[in-house]
């Protein structure tokens, strides 16, 4: 399953403030203009990520805020995710500024004092970095590895929206917070995650006032399926009155329920 599923659906129960942070999917054009700009092809977790969102809205740490560091990185916290757009923006100025900056490392995330987190593009291995001496510290083999680890500890209650914070962010816990408990997993939450994921995205919109119940009844049995799985989701979709309108075509499902497992 993609960590961005167990993430959005964590944000819309618990942080809906920082889910409004996070932009929509990047588009297929906006994906290959960096593609281009880059000079090679995108790893397969970075793609995955930005497919779910293109980077952040504001200048706030959102889901960087409680990624997992060590005590001498606790400063990749404060990183704001970077749009497609704005990768490309920061690439041009590391190659006019003469740094050398290697070509291998694509950007994803920076703060204000110029210190990034990037990507390897020959290893996939996410780090970050410090602009003042250009100290490498690793961060994960891989952005889906960094993401996955963010899912697992927001279901096990390590992770809080910060209150404090003037903008919507989050805190990794050092322990769960006093009083929590391990959620129970329903045999319909993967039914009840495709929708709100199919929501979020604008994938379909629901008919008004519809009772959506049946709906989730009958995508929990064909989410069960090991064969003709994405055929009947969609005879559902187009064919339950509490769909109002489908907008997804059969490969953007077929990506979706992919990402679902």
């Amino acid at each position: 399953m993609s960590p961005w599923l167990r993430i959005d659906a964590w944000l819309g129960d618990n942080a809906p403030e920082v889910l409004t942070q996070l932009r929509p999917p990047a588009t297929a054009a906006a994906l290959a203009e960096l593609e281009r700009a880059v000079g090679r092809p995108l790893p397969p977790a970075v793609l995955e990520a930005y497919r779910a969102h293109d980077g952040a809205v504001e200048e706030s740490s959102t889901i960087f805020g409680a990624i997992r560091t060590t005590k001498e990185t606790r400063w990749a916290t404060l990183m704001t995710w970077l749009s497609t757009e704005r990768i490309q923006e920061q690439l041009s100025f590391l190659r006019d500024l003469g740094t050398d900056w290697p070509e291998e490392r694509l950007p994803i995330a920076e703060d204000a004092g110029g210190n990034m987190v990037f990507v390897d593009l020959e290893t996939g291995a996410v780090a970050a970095f410090d602009h003042e001496d250009w100290a490498i510290f690793p961060l994960a083999k891989d952005f889906s590895t960094l993401l996955n680890n963010l899912a697992d500890d927001m279901a096990n209650n390590l992770v809080e929206l910060d209150e404090d914070d003037d903008v919507p962010t989050l805190i990794l816990l050092d322990k769960p917070a006093a009083g929590s408990k391990q959620p129970d997993i329903a045999r319909d939450r993967p039914a009840r995650v495709l929708v709100a994921v199919m929501l979020e995205r604008k994938m379909i919109a629901l008919t008004k006032g519809r009772d959506i119940e049946p709906l989730i009844a009958k995508l929990t049995e064909a989410l069960e399926l090991t064969e003709d799985r994405r055929e009947k989701v969609v005879e559902i979709l187009e064919e339950n009155p509490a769909v109002d309108e489908l907008f997804a075509d059969d490969d953007e499902i077929d990506a979706l329920l992919e990402e679902l497992g």
